[in-house]
């Protein structure tokens, strides 16, 4: 593809599109071991790297400078002219007004409406007609020639939902001959114009070149017909494809958001048993601990009444063994039965005395403990 009859929209100036040899575009850029790139017809007649002297081998194509070339925006071959005199390249007004990408024109100049071997381009603009009408019957034998390049067969039918109705204009007002015999000569025959050509071609002197929809997103295409926009929309335009991703990734998160909301709920009901495992956890060691606090004090009341028998037996023991002393000494003596008595009651008393302060103590604990708010049973 000749890059120097190719019009960009917006003209690469980045180093990484031109050849490092010939400063040109590149349309197959071709990296060398050295990492530096050539165009095609550079790398042929090279035998080392004009920049650092390394020779020409294991070359191979750089696919990811390819893609960004083919991604740059261009006119159609068929929408551009050149100026004879300054050889600058500027748009064409009758050719075809498509902005493509360079990686899709090979593609799109193929099957182009404008392509004279393509059967289905137009055979006249609507500037032809106006000027046919305004010049008379001269500016026929002129078009004549255009109008060849794209036969139909005498058979053929329109496919215009309205151009059976459409009645074919006055190209001029003397009414020569000659244009009566040319427009006779067409009706009958059919094999000078396409039908569905002319329509399409008369409808541009009534509607204006149509924008893509995506303009505002920075998209540079105009179309005129609805058949080109749905055309672009599907194939060529980058805007819309991002559009679509942009689409399926806000699905895709919302997706995802909703899985994390399910998630977090499911933690927090988790959270709320392991809470409620702990609080009954808590409630049965305080209830352990409170049953083995009452039994130590119900076995300290026991320990402290073994006592105070204990200590009766003491006593009665001491009293065995003074008689027992005394009569071993063989001496007769007489005892009070008062005093004894008096003694063991006031043994008596102490033991009762102790015990009854341990109970009040136990009863005191309880009423300050976790027994404190217990209804007492009358």
């Amino acid at each position: 593809m000749d890059l120097s009859k190719t019009l960009f929209v917006l003209p690469p100036t980045d180093d990484k599109f031109l050849c490092t040899y010939h400063g040109g575009l590149m349309d197959i850029p071709i990296e060398n071991n050295c990492s530096h790139c050539f165009c095609s017809f550079c790398i042929e007649s090279l035998t080392c790297c004009p920049v650092d002297g390394c020779d020409i081998s294991d070359t191979c194509v750089n696919n990811q400078l390819k893609d960004e070339i083919d991604q740059l925006l261009c006119y159609c071959q068929y929408g551009v002219e050149e100026n004879p005199v300054t050889g600058e390249i500027t748009t064409k007004i009758n050719g075809c007004s498509c902005v493509i990408s360079y990686g899709s024109k090979i593609a799109h100049e193929s099957v182009c409406k404008y392509n004279p071997v393509n059967e289905k381009s137009p055979s006249l603009s609507y500037q032809d007609f106006y000027e046919m009408k305004m010049s008379g019957s001269g500016s026929l034998s002129n078009f004549s020639s255009p109008v060849d390049t794209s036969p139909k067969s005498s058979n053929s039918t329109s496919k215009s939902p309205s151009f059976e109705f459409m009645s074919s204009p006055d190209l001029n007002n003397n009414n020569t001959t000659s244009t009566n015999k040319f427009i006779n000569n067409n009706n009958e025959n059919n094999d000078y114009f396409d039908n569905n050509a002319l329509w399409e071609s008369s409808t541009s002197l009534f509607f204006c070149n149509r924008f893509c929809p995506n303009k505002d997103l920075g998209c540079c295409y105009t179309g005129k017909t609805e058949q080109d926009i749905n055309y672009h929309l599907q194939i060529e335009c980058y805007c819309q494809k991002m559009k679509e991703k942009i689409y399926d990734l806000e699905k895709m998160v919302e997706e995802q958001e909703q899985k994390i909301k399910q998630l977090k709920s499911s933690d927090s009901k988790l959270n709320v048993l392991e809470n409620l495992s702990i609080t009954n956890d808590q409630n049965n060691q305080e209830t352990k601990n409170n049953n083995n606090n009452t039994n130590n004090n119900i076995s300290n009341n026991t320990n402290n009444n073994s006592n105070s028998s204990s200590t009766n037996n003491k006593s009665y023991q001491h009293i065995n063994d003074e008689d027992e002393k005394k009569s071993n000494n063989k001496q007769i003596q007489t005892y009070n039965f008062g005093k004894i008595f008096v003694l063991l009651f006031n043994v008596l008393k102490k033991g009762i005395k102790k015990s009854i302060k341990k109970v009040k103590k136990l009863f005191k604990r309880k009423n300050t403990g976790p027994y404190k708010n217990f209804i007492k049973i009358k």
